[in-house]
């Protein structure tokens, strides 16, 4: 697959040299990322699915490529789709999906109505989850599937943009109903309401939001109209060379399992080279336990996240899973539109999900990516 992924860049990067027009636009981005691990883990995909890596063995299921289109309709109006080409765990082999489809009109006074299909508005490492370019480090710095398993949403969102001298304000409310990577869990609805002040390159961002959604355990038991509040914070600021990276999210509710990431990251621009740790840590906890031994991160074939694992109403909600992982990195950037990066990753598992107690896992993992924009 990897060969087909090489293949597939070249052809669309010659494509997307040609430019089209002034109102009709095509961007392509793409990742090629090989992952080497000193043990038999479970890694996260770009879109935060569960994959397995093998001990000793070098895996390229986190490589993709994309597209973005823009149309601009009118003076008013314009249009943009991104679609993505990238390893989908449940099939066992690369798909394609439409992550991006929206209309959008321009009012004055800076006022933006956007409809159609989008992230769910929570981080800016959701918004760019596949756009390895946009970021120093390999993976993003989100929780791995959204809020709780809802990723992707259908429906309206206004913008308001606005400034109060130096000062850069962009206000966001988001209305609609997100998809669930189970087919278990049906939303009823989804709304988000976000505030972002910048200064100067520097920027924090708060949000909030809740959803509602059905759980079925089987054919005859429902639980309904769970509410679902979920918070963030981000933050970026520099200082001369060094950016301060931090985030904070939880998602939070009483009939499935809770879930909390935070990560801070420092970076050093020096030249086209950008070293950076991180420092990460999820946390979920409200998990039932099981009479029968689980391991929910490392069992074959992958599960689904924790933050997406579903109560069976029964047993003691005693259960937790503690995820810490530390990274050092360099980025290098090699022209203006590709960044190569080596990662080095140091992850630490406590979890206590079943009737044989706590168990604790190390685990190493090393990975060499190229991202390109064209």
């Amino acid at each position: 697959m990897i060969k087909q992924i090489f293949i597939f860049i070249s052809i669309t990067t010659s494509l997307l040299a040609i430019d089209i027009s002034d109102q009709f636009r095509v961007r392509g981005f793409a990742t090629i990322d090989a992952t080497l691990s000193s043990d038999n883990i479970h890694s996260t995909l770009p879109n935060g699915e569960g994959n397995p890596l093998d001990k000793n063995k070098i895996n390229y299921d986190s490589s993709l490529v994309g597209t973005q289109v823009e149309w601009d309709i009118s003076d008013s109006f314009d249009f943009m789709l991104q679609a993505i080409y990238s390893k989908d765990s449940s099939l066992g082999d690369y798909k394609a999906s439409v992550e991006w489809a929206l209309l959008s009109y321009h009012f004055a006074d800076d006022y933006t109505l956007r409809l159609g299909k989008l992230k769910v508005p929570i981080m800016k490492g959701n918004q760019l989850r596949y756009v390895g370019f946009a970021r120093p480090w390999v993976r993003p710095q989100i929780s791995p599937q959204g809020v709780s398993g809802f990723d992707l949403m259908n429906g309206v969102e206004l913008l308001k943009n606005s400034y109060i001298e130096d000062i850069d304000l962009e206000f966001q409310l988001t209305y609609g109903k997100a998809e669930h990577h189970s087919q278990e869990n049906q939303n009823n609805y989804i709304y988000n309401a976000a505030a972002k002040v910048s200064y100067e390159g520097d920027s924090i961002r708060f949000s909030y939001g809740q959803l509602s959604f059905d759980q079925s355990f089987s054919a005859t038991k429902t639980n309904e109209d769970i509410i679902l509040t979920f918070v963030s914070a981000e933050t970026e600021v520099h200082f001369n060379d060094i950016t301060l990276n931090a985030g904070y999210t939880k998602h939070s509710n009483n009939e499935t399992p809770s879930d909390s990431f935070y990560y801070t990251a420092l970076s050093y621009e020096f030249g086209d080279f950008i070293p950076f740790i991180i420092h990460s840590n999820q946390y979920v906890e409200n998990i039932p336990l099981n009479s029968a031994p689980q391991r929910l991160a490392f069992s074959r074939p992958p599960p689904p996240p924790p933050s997406s694992s579903s109560s069976t109403g029964s047993g003691v909600r005693d259960g937790y899973m503690d995820i810490t992982n530390n990274s050092i990195g360099v980025r290098y950037n090699l022209s203006e539109n590709v960044a190569i990066k080596a990662q080095y990753d140091n992850k630490h598992i406590k979890e206590y999900t079943d009737s044989t107690g706590a168990k604790k896992t190390d685990s190493d993992t090393l990975t060499l990516s190229v991202d390109m924009v064209f």
